[in-house]
């Protein structure tokens, strides 16, 4: 999550400064980037009000004028994750002198260091952390850096801003890919380059002598109403593996309305599908991230055999925080559940210091140890379970707040759908706070950003 939030910063942080000839300032972009995104900064302008970017400007630096900056805004602004991992930005230029007058006003202001020069190239660095460098055709921002590293990385750079078309990123499929998709903002990455809460729904399928790093997300992005929504698909330039993630996907049918109202923004998370659970709990238990989650609870009972009766809706949530680990609270539809015949063997099989107790109708608790968990069967063939008989049961209602009509119309049809709240992550982590802050002049207030696949 906080990877995906400084890379949105990056976009920031140019439009806070606010050439060369058709796209050949895209060079300066390292062939074996893991991830791409694309911005169209006009039409994403177009699209949030016509004096957003001297609102940018106004607000962070104080800058009316986005003439002044010396950055062609015409031109697609992207950003990448290089293949040492670090974080990337890469604009054109219109006029090296406006850009240099411009750091130059900020740095008297404290805003940023002076410049300094290295072959035929001019540096910077913003917020403490930030490298900027640039040429007369090209700008780009990398970070962030800190100490003796920002030597190194000032060499790195500056290769980049003189980088010539082999090396650039134009010939790479990843690039491809990109190009190919009409939106404001889009993005391709290789699954390795998100973090890791993302990066488990997307794997599933993935053979189990591949990795992530062979498996391709394409999406286009798009803001409205505090939401950032991600969608896209998978797919893979391995051809067995492409085969295996598309037999997989099949597996997720349309989203429908029966847990839709369970789930609320507030949440601190939560992943939605439709699946036949005896089709989809292959892809669970192979999928190590996944099948972590439910580790503790499988000793006690037979999650695997619940999963099989699953047929049709199943929400994940995570509902918060207990100390450094998410609370899973989950619901699905049945289509049987003679599992419960099986849960008098369960209570008898306990292993030392753990017990299962009745607590209701079809409804026990596992406790014990450092377990406390509670799972049910409601009406209509409901499965509902919780960290606490509260999150548990609330997976039979309609949440206190659930999502409103729009982005519920929106979210139904899709086949799986991952949603982060950003307000809850910012309470447990105060690194994201500072950059949901930083984001607010450009994406207005953001509370939730959602990763979806069509």
């Amino acid at each position: 999550m906080c990877k995906i939030c400084r890379w949105l910063m990056l976009p920031l942080l140019l439009l806070s400064l606010a050439a060369c000839s058709g796209d050949d300032y895209l060079n300066a972009i390292p062939s074996e980037s893991k991830a791409l995104m694309s911005i169209d900064a006009s039409r994403l302008m177009e699209e949030n009000g016509a004096d957003g970017k001297a609102d940018v400007l106004r607000k962070v630096l104080g800058i009316d004028n986005v003439a002044d900056c010396g950055i062609d805004f015409s031109a697609k602004v992207f950003l990448f994750e290089s293949p040492e991992g670090d974080l990337g930005l890469c604009a054109k230029m219109s006029s090296a002198s406006d850009l240099q007058g411009c750091l130059e006003r900020l740095a008297a202001q404290g805003r940023c260091e002076p410049l300094t020069e290295r072959d035929d190239c001019h540096f910077t660095t913003l917020s403490g952390s930030w490298l900027l460098g640039y040429n007369d055709d090209v700008l780009m921002v990398t970070g962030p850096v800190v100490g003796e590293a920002k030597a190194r990385k000032r060499q790195q750079l500056a290769r980049y801003l003189n980088a010539g078309e082999e090396e650039g990123v134009k010939a790479s499929p990843l690039f491809q890919r990109l190009d190919t998709i009409q939106a404001p903002m889009a993005l391709v990455a290789r699954a390795e380059a998100l973090p890791d809460l993302l990066v488990a729904p997307f794997t599933l399928g993935l053979p189990s002598d591949a990795d992530p790093s062979q498996v391709i997300i394409e999406a286009r992005m798009v803001r409205a109403d505090g939401w950032l929504r991600i969608e896209g698909n998978t797919s893979s330039l391995n051809p067995r593996v492409d085969e295996a993630l598309r037999e997989a996907n099949q597996v997720f049918r349309p989203i429908t309305d029966e847990y839709m109202s369970a789930a609320s923004p507030d949440m601190l998370g939560c992943l939605l599908v439709n699946v036949d659970g005896g089709q989809f709990l292959p892809l669970l238990q192979a999928n190590k991230a996944l099948r972590a989650l439910m580790v503790g609870v499988n000793t006690v009972i037979d999650m695997d055999n619940i999963i099989r009766a699953v047929d049709g809706d199943m929400l994940l949530a995570f509902t918060g925080f207990s100390g450094d680990s998410p609370r899973v609270a989950m619901g699905a539809k049945l289509d049987q559940s003679d599992w419960l015949a099986d849960v008098d063997y369960w209570m008898r099989s306990c292993p030392p210091g753990m017990a299962i107790t009745r607590w209701g109708n079809d409804a026990y608790r596992v406790h014990g140890a450092d377990m406390d968990f509670y799972f049910g069967v409601g009406d209509g063939l409901r499965f509902y379970a919780g960290s606490d008989s509260v999150e548990a049961k609330s997976m039979l209602s309609t949440s206190t707040r659930p999502l409103d009509d729009k982005a519920r119309s929106e979210l139904m049809g899709k086949r799986m759908v991952l949603a982060a709240n950003l307000r809850q992550w910012s309470a447990h982590q105060p690194e994201v706070s500072t950059v949901v802050e930083c984001l607010k002049p450009l994406f207005g207030e953001l509370e939730v950003i959602i990763f979806c696949l069509r």
